[in-house]
């Protein structure tokens, strides 16, 4: 796990579907990109390492509700979905449960207390914008996210008319 100022422990695992090939970087592929997405690409991955289908982070640290609370969360990201699960609540007590989700265009905030309350629900056009919008910047966790499904001959997504995200 990494410590980041503000964030508390962050850690990363790579997450691979069962029973799909897992494609590798080709770095010629990028030829027909503008230069800052090439270079990012190249930078974040090495030619020929294998492209992760997706990600998982965990992360504890403290999080601004009113008041401060520590927190516990995981995020996983698969393809252009994702899911963050989180805990809080004051010290290692957290009665809080919030999901934020994304996937196929739709978006979703859910927050419970004990598990059991609803306290929180949205899953409107506003939310899925939003949620999009958050996928695509977290698209710098999983560089892999800018090429095409597991069958990936290392082409990427990104266009000049288009972002990967």
């Amino acid at each position: 796990m990494q410590r980041y100022a503000g964030m508390g422990n962050v850690g990363a695992t790579a997450v691979n579907i069962p029973k799909t090939r897992t494609p590798r970087f080709q770095s010629a592929a990028l030829a027909g990109l503008d230069e800052p997405v090439r270079r990012y690409l190249t930078h974040a991955v090495s030619d020929g390492a294998v492209v992760p289908v997706g990600v998982r982070l965990t992360m504890a640290g403290r999080i601004n509700v009113g008041r401060w609370l520590s927190f516990t969360a995981e995020q996983e990201f698969r393809g252009h979905a994702f899911t963050w699960s989180a805990r809080a609540g004051p010290g290692h007590w957290k009665p809080v449960d919030v999901v934020d989700s994304y996937g196929d265009g739709a978006g979703s905030t859910d927050g419970r207390l004990f598990g059991r309350l609803r306290f929180l629900h949205a899953n409107d056009e506003n939310t899925a914008r939003a949620a999009a919008g958050r996928a695509a910047a977290e698209t710098i966790w999983v560089p892999g996210r800018c090429f095409p499904g597991p069958a990936s001959s290392g082409v990427p997504r990104a266009t000049k008319s288009s972002s990967c995200a």
